[in-house]
């Protein structure tokens, strides 16, 4: 016995600590639900703290100009496609002062107020690669807009001149050390050729015929290849002519376009592979766009002057070939008169291969300059530094943005209320009574039966205990409507009403049609069965038939949407009958179409089981059956069974009779 006891006993202290368990939840929830005012007090002081904040703090524009620094030649760092912003170095002292000096910011209050101007500009002052593009993005933050896109285009007018002329000094250091060795080269071919013609002039030859054949025979040589090469030139000059005014330099071949002409056209054509490749997602009006089009444009006139380059050089090749020609035919022929004695003519030829050797190099110090001028004036035109788009004064400030002042205000003024009010209840839940204790000082009293669902079944709230029921009146619509709205606030809603064959659906779903038409354009659409009344509050003419047109007659064909819509008499709620053939068909057309015009509809069957509601069912975002409360339960039941797959939004409407008033006694 002692040991059965003490069983029960355990068993009862486990139950209790649940009971406690279940009871300290219930009125840990209910003390942070009677907290929602510093929820919302915390959330309004967060709002009011980032609007002072918004107002008060000195707003930051930020100006933004784009500018390419030009591209150095392949090989050296900063090319091969490299992005502008890697290769441009940061902003030098004394490029920031010279913009310190334009802009007249030692004056500013903003940037003099510290001891270092400079540092104030340089902290004001970015550079990033710009989207898309091998450009460099320079951003200035002021206060003052005008400033900040003035500060923007003044460094990147600075940073591409200096970059300018830094390849301008780069390109005149490389010409003027070509230039001294043409010098040197023309010197030494004119001193070469003048011990060449004193020698010539010193010499007695003898006779004709005496010097070696081996001699003869190679002035021969030369003049055929002389005469080839004067052949040759002339050629390659008539057809770089001939292309370029035609403009199919691009079909120039490899013997007749010189290294900077194809290094151009190479140039070209990869320029036009990657516009074709940017045009796939940009406008023509794109910066970028704008750039490889200007690009272009620069090439294509740089490939003209170096095609005219390249003719020219051929032609003086051709001219060159043809005076080297009539040299060695001159030599030729003083040989045919006279030979010189074997050591006056071993000297003669150690000359001849000394000039030789003088004008070979002189040729190759001066193509070396052509190549020189040509890639300078390519460099000039595609390759300059140059601003791409200019700042604009901003019209929004980038600090502070409203917006996210405003979202990260009311963030925290709501997440620091949450948890004060959280520790709060959870402070009282923890000082009051166990339930236990209050449940055997108070026991519960029984609620007045409600006229309505529970809340997770039609989601309108119970009447308070004690009050008397409702019948299911305008009020009771009223609780369904706002149920309905709250649903779908700013969306399409498709709500079906149907009935358990009492005839009681109908006054229920057209009430719910003209509140929700109050505040959007709702359609009504009855399925049927319908009453005969129903047809009386539509607007029509005396000589439309007793049976109008509805939605059978719309599925059939026989009339369209504006035959089939009629307008209700005392609202702007349009209604749609089922018309004179209730047979059936397949109505998802038409009720796609319905949800497509209107922000609410509202569908109406007399038998929630009928062919039409089982189909509307699955356009609808909420099912509401209507029956009388005693059979309410029972009826919504079996609609979740039945329809529970197609709408998971299923709402019971109690129909009540009105409770009648007794009569005074006499």
């Amino acid at each position: 016995m002692r040991s059965n006891r003490v069983k029960g006993t355990h068993r009862m202290t486990g139950e209790d600590a649940r009971n406690d368990g279940a009871a300290a939840g219930r009125r840990f929830r209910a003390e942070a639900a009677r907290r929602w005012r510093w929820i919302a007090g915390g959330t309004l002081a967060g709002l009011l703290a980032a609007t002072i904040f918004a107002f008060v703090v000195p707003p930051r524009y930020a100006g933004v100009a784009i500018v390419r620094l030009g591209e150095a030649r392949p090989g050296r760092p900063g090319s091969a496609g490299a992005p502008a912003a890697e290769a441009a170095p940061l902003v030098p002292a004394d490029l920031a002062r010279a913009a310190i000096d334009r802009l007249g910011l030692a004056a500013d209050a903003e940037y003099a107020a510290g001891p270092d101007v400079l540092g104030a500009f340089l902290a004001h002052l970015s550079l990033a690669p710009a989207p898309e593009s091998r450009a460099t993005a320079i951003t200035f933050v002021s206060r003052d807009p005008n400033l900040a896109a003035r500060g923007a285009n003044t460094v990147a007018e600075l940073a591409a001149q200096a970059a300018n002329e830094a390849r301008a000094r780069s390109v005149r250091a490389v010409e003027t050390r070509l230039a001294r060795k043409i010098e040197d080269g023309e010197a030494e071919v004119a001193a070469a050729g003048a011990k060449l013609e004193a020698a010539r002039a010193q010499s007695n030859p003898p006779a004709a015929g005496a010097g070696p054949p081996d001699a003869a025979a190679g002035l021969e040589a030369k003049l055929s290849a002389a005469r080839a090469a004067q052949s040759e030139a002339g050629e390659k000059a008539a057809l770089l002519r001939k292309l370029a005014q035609g403009g199919r330099l691009a079909d120039a071949p490899d013997t007749v376009a010189d290294g900077p002409l194809r290094r151009l056209l190479d140039r070209r054509l990869a320029l036009e592979a990657e516009i074709a490749e940017a045009s796939r997602t940009l406008l023509p009006l794109h910066p970028r766009m704008k750039d490889l089009a200007a690009q272009r444009a620069s090439l294509d006139v740089a490939i003209r002057d170096a095609a005219d380059r390249a003719a020219r050089a051929r032609e003086a090749d051709a001219r060159k070939a043809g005076d080297e020609a009539n040299a060695l035919a001159t030599q030729i022929a003083e040989r045919s008169k006279a030979a010189a004695d074997p050591a006056a003519a071993a000297s003669l030829r150690r000359l001849e291969a000394e000039a030789q050797a003088a004008r070979d190099e002189l040729a190759s110090w001066r193509q070396m300059a052509r190549e020189q001028e040509a890639q300078a004036a390519a460099d000039a035109e595609a390759g300059a530094a140059r601003i791409v788009v200019r700042a604009e004064p901003p019209r929004a400030p980038v600090f502070p943005r409203i917006g996210q002042t405003f979202l990260m205000g009311g963030a925290a003024g709501f997440g620091l209320s949450s948890l004060a009010a959280v520790v709060s209840a959870f402070g009282a839940g923890r000082r009051r009574p166990s339930p236990y204790t209050m449940q055997q000082r108070a026991p519960a009293t029984d609620a007045a039966p409600s006229t309505l669902d529970a809340p997770s079944k039609t989601g309108v709230p119970d009447p308070a205990p004690g009050a008397p029921p409702r019948t299911g009146g305008p009020d009771h619509v009223a609780d369904l409507v706002a149920k309905l709205r709250r649903m779908k606030p700013n969306a399409t809603l498709v709500a079906l009403v149907g009935g358990d064959r009492t005839g009681r659906a109908l006054a229920v779903a057209l009430e719910a049609a003209r509140g929700l038409a109050a505040e959007r354009a709702a359609v009504f659409v009855d399925l049927g069965e319908t009453q005969d009344w129903l047809a009386d509050i539509l607007y029509r003419d005396e000589a439309d038939e007793p049976a109008i047109l509805g939605l059978s007659d719309l599925l059939a064909g026989r009339a369209g949407f504006d035959a089939v819509i009629r307008r209700d008499l005392s609202t702007n709620l349009d209604v749609v009958l089922p018309g004179r053939d209730r047979a059936g068909g397949r109505i998802d057309d038409a009720l796609t179409a319905f949800a497509a015009a209107y922000p609410a509809v509202i569908l109406h069957a007399s038998d929630w089981r009928s062919e039409w509601a089982r189909a509307a069912s699955a356009f609808a975002d909420a099912v509401v059956v209507v029956a009388p409360a005693a059979r309410a339960e029972t009826v919504l039941d079996e609609a979740r069974n039945a329809l529970g797959g197609a709408c998971p939004t299923i709402l019971s409407f109690a129909i009540r009779a009105p409770q009648k008033t007794p009569e005074p006694a006499e």
